[in-house]
């Protein structure tokens, strides 16, 4: 009963000590409103809210890039009214829908401002900067020299490759200057003056925001020119062996020659101008300083001595296709035959011949080929022993045409039995390994003995009526 009693009264005093506390507070409220706010807090009136204002945005990113990169243009349009419209400037077949958010990938090649307008006025715009890097250095794809066919007029030749972000080009010669510039990629240039020079040549790209470091290359323009004037020295005519005629052909250089051809042409042999075949060199003879030297003797086997030869070079220059000719005429080629010998006796070529006691031999000789003849003798019983109407020396001449002679002998001497004559001939234009084929010829001349005293009867007594006829002692 006790303990009811006070949980009552616990009770009964919260109860007035939430209210006295509540009732403190809102004391407290108003004392401090009252201090703060002069004027009683007004009740406020209800009115309609505003309408929400139409607004368009719109964005790039990235918003600054290097030319043909892509950039995203993003835009927002909000709070449009119904039946207003939207527009952009850059894609005719994009629909911008009112109160909508979109994007599109722009590829950037120039400066471009992007813009979304609304029919009710509302627009926004941003600007995308296409940056242009300079150019990097073109590289040289053909570079040479060369001559127009059949003309003086070199020019050298290059071309080049394309760069990206280049609006042109500008190509430069060394000592010469600028070509101009544009968009091409290649010169043809005429302007060189010296043929055989070696031409500097420079190039580089361009656009509006600078120019790439220059690139060179050298051309070698090629000798164009006619070949200078030049001579053939006179050929050497020689004797390589028998029957082996040989014509030492010199040819002195020409300036602007880079090749030379000979020909020649045999009268009686060849109708038109031939290349003959070498023995040394070749018919096809690059450049050279000096003098070439060709011997001529593989297609002069077996001709005719003296056999005329003419001769004719031409020296070209390839690179344009001129030539100069120059010629060699009326050349002789040297007898190269093996001496020959005819020696006859009376006229018999038998190597042994008889004649009668106290008559004459008629000797007959002649030889060809030859350049020297040695002729001795040997008759037994005389002293000296040589018959010196033959023992001589014949000398042929330069032309070595056939020659011939006669000389008469005769045996007067007893006891002359025997006579011999020897002819010896060389052809001193054969070389010297092979003069050693000298021809020699030897008759033998014999005399039959003297006949015995005979008697001529006329009549009579035959001891005195006969005549003794003896041989006369003297020629």
């Amino acid at each position: 009963m006790f303990r009811l009693t006070v949980f009552v009264f616990f009770l009964i005093s919260a109860l007035i000590s939430i209210h006295f506390f509540k009732d403190l507070t809102q004391t407290f409220i108003k004392e401090t409103y009252a201090q703060h706010a002069p004027y009683a807090y007004p009740t406020p009136a209800y009115t309609t809210p505003a309408p929400a204002v139409p607004f368009v945005t719109i964005s790039a990113n990235p918003q600054a890039l290097i030319v043909g990169g892509n950039s995203t243009i993003s835009w927002t349009t909000g709070n449009m009214p119904a039946g207003v419209t939207c527009s952009n400037n850059w894609n005719a077949f994009l629909i911008i829908t009112p109160n909508t958010s979109g994007s599109d990938i722009r590829a950037i090649y120039n400066d471009y401002t992007f813009t979304v307008s609304c029919s009710n006025g509302y627009s926004d715009s941003v600007a995308v900067t296409a940056i242009i890097p300079i150019p990097s250095t073109p590289t040289f794809t053909y570079a040479a020299g060369a001559c127009p066919a059949g003309s003086e007029n070199s020019y050298g030749n290059v071309t080049w490759s394309s760069v990206p972000y280049a609006s042109g080009y500008e190509l430069v010669r060394d000592g010469y200057g600028s070509f101009g510039t544009g968009v091409y990629y290649g010169m043809l240039d005429y302007s060189v003056a010296d043929s055989g020079m070696n031409a500097l040549y420079y190039i580089r790209a361009y656009n509006q925001s600078g120019s790439s470091p220059w690139g060179y290359v050298y051309v070698a323009i090629p000798d164009c020119l006619t070949p200078a004037a030049y001579s053939i020295n006179t050929p050497i005519s020689s004797c390589l062996g028998i029957n082996s005629p040989n014509l030492a052909v010199g040819i002195n250089s020409s300036a602007h020659a880079n090749n030379y051809s000979l020909y020649h042409q045999r009268v009686g042999y060849d109708s038109t101008w031939v290349n003959p075949n070498p023995t040394s060199g070749s018919l096809s003879i690059p450049a050279f300083s000096g003098v070439y030297n060709f011997n001529d003797a593989t297609d002069l086997t077996g001709t005719n001595p003296n056999t005329t030869v003419h001769y004719l070079v031409r020296a070209s220059n390839t690179n344009s296709g001129l030539y100069t000719d120059v010629f060699s005429l009326n050349n002789l080629t040297k007898d190269c035959l093996s001496p020959l010998i005819n020696l006859t006796v009376n006229g018999s070529d038998l190597p042994n011949a008889t004649i009668d006691y106290n008559t004459t031999a008629l000797l007959e000789w002649n030889n060809l080929h030859s350049s020297s003849c040695t002729r001795t003798s040997t008759v037994e019983g005389r002293s000296p022993s040589n018959d010196p109407n033959w023992s001589t020396t014949v000398s042929g001449n330069s032309s070595l045409v056939a020659q011939g002679s006669a000389t008469t002998i005769r045996h007067i001497n007893p006891p002359t039995n025997t006579a011999t004559y020897t002819m010896s001939c060389t052809n001193l234009n054969l070389p010297s390994s092979v003069q050693t084929s000298t021809l020699q010829k030897t008759i033998t001349v014999s005399v039959r003995p003297e006949k015995p005293p005979f008697i001529d009867t006329t009549g009579g007594d035959v001891h005195t009526q006969g005549r003794i006829i003896v041989p006369s002692a003297s020629p």
